[in-house]
């Protein structure tokens, strides 16, 4: 299978508009891995830990078709943000959510905080990615328990199918299929053939 690094490359190189290009970043020290380790709460799947030392990060400027996988540094820095609006709380899959929007999310602030505190703790965000509808949409990316990659859609307006397409099944069990090199190269596919759709 193809390597990260080589998709991306082969993605700048099929992309001719510079905004939509992604690079690798920041891959991170020894001491870093330690340093996060502790904010899983369970172990790090090897697979996640090979991309952080490898290849460090995926990250795009752009707004719509991008992909973020920050790297471990920038994470630590943020989980000890002292600014509440840049503070990413924990590597959980609500709080990275809360965090990905600056913290401005009221609407979770009504659901029951043990079903927050579950999927908190047995679901970890690794990133996220945007397809066509710009800041609106994303797709979280998270780990589980089990080391099993998978994805959640939050749009700004559909805070209730968040709760039916993806939160409440996974208040009982894990739906995550997916390994991780294979998701990331899987998104890449999708967002150049979503560029070219569009430019066509």
């Amino acid at each position: 299978m193809i390597s990260i690094k080589e998709r991306i490359q082969q993605f700048n190189n099929n992309i001719k508009d510079e905004y939509y290009h992604l690079t690798c970043s920041g891959q991170a020290s020894e001491k870093e891995l330690k340093a996060i380790a502790p904010y899983f709460d369970f172990p790090i799947p090897l697979s996640l830990t090979w991309f952080y030392r490898e290849t460090g990060s995926v990250t795009g400027d752009s707004e719509e078709f991008v992909l973020n996988i920050e790297p471990v540094s920038y994470l630590l820095e943020k989980l000890q943000e002292k600014e509440k609006y840049y503070l990413c709380r924990s590597l959980g899959i609500i709080d990275y959510i809360r965090f990905s929007w600056g913290n401005d999310r009221p609407e979770f602030d009504e659901i029951q905080k043990s079903k927050i505190d579950f999927l908190n703790n047995n679901y970890k965000s690794i990133g996220h990615y945007r397809y066509d509808w710009g800041l609106e949409e994303a797709y979280y990316l998270y780990v589980d328990k089990k080391g099993n990659f998978g994805k959640v859609r939050y749009h700004q307006d559909d805070f209730y199918n968040l709760w039916k397409e993806h939160l409440n099944g996974m208040l009982k069990e894990s739906p995550a299929t997916e390994e991780l090199e294979s998701m990331i190269v899987r998104i890449i596919n999708k967002l150049e053939t979503g560029i070219k759709e569009k430019d066509d």
